[in-house]
Order: C-alpha cells, then structure tokens, then sequence
C-alpha cells in the first residue's frame, strides 16, 4: 500500500469506525500509534481505544480530544441523504459535529487535524443527465466553487467552511481531504468498480494513504483524492461519447483485454485533477485503471488487501 509516513508514535483519535474509520484504525495501529475512536457504537474485540459517544455531544468530544497530537475527522452520517425528515440529524451529525471537533482540537492544542470531506462539495452529485447536458466530461478541481446537491453534500461544505474558520481565527492546523467514493468489496462487481476507477471511484487503501500523506505533510488547504488518471481536456467530448477510443489511446493492451471480455464501457462523465494532492501532499495512488485490470487479467481480485484488512 502507497503511505510511507513512519513518525513518532501519537495520540490519534479518529472519529467515525465505518468502511474508511476500521482499517484507518487497523493501519494507525499498526504503525505504532495510540488510537482512540469515537463511535456511536462500540465494535468488537478491537486493539484501540473505543470511546463511545455522539459527534453533537460537545462534551463527549472534548473528552475525546483531551490528550490526542493529531485529530482525524472521519465520522459523519451518510445514509437518507434525500430524506427531508432526515435533515436535523445531518446538521447535528456532519455540521455540529464538526464543529464540536474543531473546537475541541482548538482547546486541546491538537498539532494537526486531517478532515475527511467528500469530493461532493465540487456538484459531483449531480444527475447524469445533467452531467452529460455540456456534450463533454467535466475535469473537477479543488478550486471548483461548491455546488451542494442534496443535504450531505450541504453538510460538508459547512464543515469545510467552519474547518477554514477555525484555521483562520483560532489558529488550527488543518487540512480537508476530498475523496471520491471508496466502496467496499461486496458493493460493486469487480468490473465496475475497475471501470469506476476512471471517475468518481478509488480503493480505500489510496484513501488511508492520502490520510498519512496528510499527517506527514500538514498542507493548509483542500484537496481531492482519487485514483489518477492522464486525462486531459483534450479527451474530455470522447470521455461522453466514445471512451474506447480515449482507453485504446492510454491503455492500448489492457483494453483489448477488456474487450475481449465483453466488459462494459459506458460514458466517463467527470475525473478529477488530483496533481495538488500530489504536489503539496505527495500522494501517490496505488490503484489505477491499468494495475486493476492487470490484476483481473492475472486472475485476482481487483481489491488489494495488503494492509487493508476487508472482507472480501
């Protein structure tokens, strides 16, 4: 797995003890670190810490917070993101949960706090057919201005906004990554999570990767996390149109095999410009279109499991 971040063992807490949160932790722990979770509920026989409580309860996240050198924000709600009835609880969970985090890293004179945001905040939600109105893909950059499609989305643009807040007037050290979809095994067919891997998906090891760039290179600023890919605007109308011809043209061999295969090929309406997480952080994916299919093609999974310990 990508992330060479050895530093000296700290006081983590983490915040969320999902699909990113479990082996996030599992890797932090590995490398030496003291973990501390804070989840609605406890989970298992765990090697870390598990503090059980609610990101709107502002005092249970100052106990949290209270002893740790680095703070990774992770856990929000994410489920009846389109249910109106369902908005209280996203505002409670993702917008004063983040800002009962930030304030608690603030008063605990946390050195560094790494915030997972969503490359959503960027109008990636958005219907195909919305997406497909332009006749071209949409190359998506981190200074893309926010476009909040449903309640979700909202939540993390005001936590991106308080998160920037509390860098500006209280002087925390922060930075907000923006990943794309990081699904688990069992959720997508091996194909389409490897197609995906072209837009809006990546594997959640590149994501627990991007998360140790980000401790070790504590860049102020806000950055998306996505498998890479060599698009350039030039590619964008056959990305809609034809994306076999952009495929032949980046990976003539593996495409053949694809093909070959009767794999599906549907339009590729966006990818993202991960070059400043690249620069600024040193992220480096490890998982891209090409090793995925290689990969298949040699008779594996896809999903690299190294370091990752899911369930496949």
């Amino acid at each position: 797995m990508a992330g060479g971040y050895h530093p000296p063992a700290m006081n983590i807490l983490l915040t969320g003890h999902g699909t990113l949160g479990l082996p996030l932790a599992q890797r932090l722990t590995a490398l030496g670190h003291r973990v501390r979770v804070l989840s609605r509920r406890q989970r298992g026989d765990v090697p870390w810490e598990v503090v059980v409580g609610r990101l709107d309860d502002c005092e249970a996240v100052r106990a949290a917070a209270d002893g740790c050198e680095r703070v990774i924000h992770n856990g929000a709600r994410q489920s009846d993101r389109h249910d109106l009835d369902a908005h209280p609880e996203f505002i409670a969970t993702n917008v004063v949960g983040s800002a009962n985090v930030f304030h608690a890293a603030v008063q605990a004179g946390v050195g560094h706090v790494v915030h997972l945001s969503s490359d959503v905040v960027l109008g990636t939600s958005a219907p195909a057919e919305e997406l497909e109105a332009a006749g071209r893909a949409r190359c998506v950059r981190d200074s893309d201005p926010p476009d909040a499609r449903n309640i979700y989305d909202a939540g993390k643009v005001l936590a991106e906004d308080l998160a920037r807040y509390y860098r500006r007037q209280h002087g925390l050290s922060v930075t907000m990554l923006r990943p794309g979809w990081f699904p688990p095994p069992d959720r997508l067919p091996d194909h389409e999570f490897v197609y995906r891997l072209l837009g809006h998906c990546l594997w959640v090891g590149d994501v627990i990767a991007a998360v140790l760039a980000a401790m070790a290179n504590p860049a102020q600023g806000e950055f998306l996390i996505h498998a890479a890919v060599p698009f350039t605007e030039s590619d964008a109308g056959e990305l809609l149109g034809d994306p076999v011809a952009v495929l032949r043209r980046y990976w003539p061999g593996e495409t053949q095999w694809w093909l070959a295969q009767g794999l599906p090929t549907p339009p590729v309406r966006w990818w993202a410009e991960i070059g400043p997480a690249r620069e600024q952080l040193g992220y480096a994916p490890a998982l891209d279109f090409a090793r995925a299919v290689g990969r298949m093609q040699a008779g594996k999974s896809p999903w690299p499991t190294a370091g990752v310990q899911l369930a496949r």
